[in-house]
């Protein structure tokens, strides 16, 4: 079927030649933009709009023909989707809300709260399901340590408080201290 029928679009059918197309290589958008453009000047001043074409490379593409072939899976890498592409403010690293630990503190609110309730949502987990949620909330508990890690980290590290005073003298032949 054709799309693009009408009294100012002639449906030509493909020649024996044209039915091997490799739709991704260079002849088949060279041949492209050629049949556009001889399509364009036939339609004249008579066609309802312009027909053009041209060719958009970006710097990936020729950086990738100056390389060898070899070398295409190394330098492949896969297309986000969109729903991939989209961030939410628990995506930004610089984020303090942490998924694991809301989902861990719901759980072991309920459990207090409504512990009829949890019983219900997780009766029925079965073996495989309880280790996923054990591993969950251990997940939780590893991010928490780490997040608390690098704040301390980034305030410029420990700092330890001595308790007690600490002696500048030893007596290991006298009294103990503090007496």
């Amino acid at each position: 079927m054709h799309f693009l029928t009408g009294p100012s679009f002639p449906t030509d059918e493909l020649s024996s030649d044209e039915d091997d197309i490799d739709e991704a290589g260079q002849e088949y958008l060279e041949r492209l933009s050629q049949k556009i453009q001889k399509k364009s000047k036939q339609q004249g001043a008579g066609a309802p709009f312009n027909i053009t074409s041209c060719f958009v490379t970006t710097e990936e593409e020729k950086e990738s023909d100056d390389s060898s072939d070899d070398s295409d899976d190394e330098d492949y890498e896969a297309e986000e989707t969109t729903l991939e592409a989209y961030t939410t403010p628990l995506d930004e690293e610089s984020s303090t809300v942490d998924e694991y630990n809301v989902f861990k503190q719901v759980l072991y609110n309920l459990q207090s709260s409504d512990p009829q309730w949890y019983e219900l949502l997780v009766r029925n987990l079965t073996p495989e399901q309880e280790k996923s949620l054990f591993d969950i909330v251990l997940l939780a508990d590893q991010r928490k340590a780490a997040a608390e890690s690098k704040r301390i980290e980034q305030s410029g590290g420990y700092t330890f408080v001595p308790t007690q005073e600490v002696p500048t003298s030893f007596n290991f032949g006298g009294q103990p201290l503090g007496r």
